[in-house]
């Protein structure tokens, strides 16, 4: 397999994993209204779980604006030092990417994901408790 088809791959699959993501971001909130009571509020696992949903979708702007300014930065100073060498810019011409370039919003992209896990399991806590009838 050619190397650009691994990169092409990796990018399809973490944008399904984006995507998919914020589908159940939206179920674990909804998830969450179940337990509120009448004066709508929440039991405190409950609202630590609505805050990691509500961390995740930071995260998940959060990881694309990263990438955004990242890329944007590393496109300016590539094209300001193809002028200082007092050639012509050329969208076809090769630039080597630094490695460091995705690190941030890989490890956002993680994060995101960590917290999407750790509000379904604070919601499953508190179905366990309730289900045992745990104060």
């Amino acid at each position: 397999m050619k190397l650009g088809k691994v990169w092409e791959l990796y990018s399809d699959r973490t944008e399904i994993l984006s995507n998919n993501s914020r589908t159940v971001g939206l179920a674990a909130a909804g998830v969450c209204w179940f337990f509120k009571t009448p004066e709508v509020t929440f039991p405190p696992l409950i609202y630590a779980a609505l805050g990691a949903v509500v961390l995740f979708f930071i995260l998940d702007l959060s990881q694309y604006a990263v990438a955004a300014i990242g890329y944007r930065n590393f496109g300016n100073s590539e094209e300001e030092r193809i002028l200082g060498e007092g050639r012509k810019l050329d969208a076809e011409e090769e630039v080597d990417l630094p490695d460091t370039i995705d690190e941030a919003p890989h490890a956002l992209l993680w994060v995101k994901i960590g917290c999407l896990g750790l509000s379904f399991l604070l919601i499953g806590i508190e179905v366990l408790l309730r289900a045992f009838d745990c104060p």
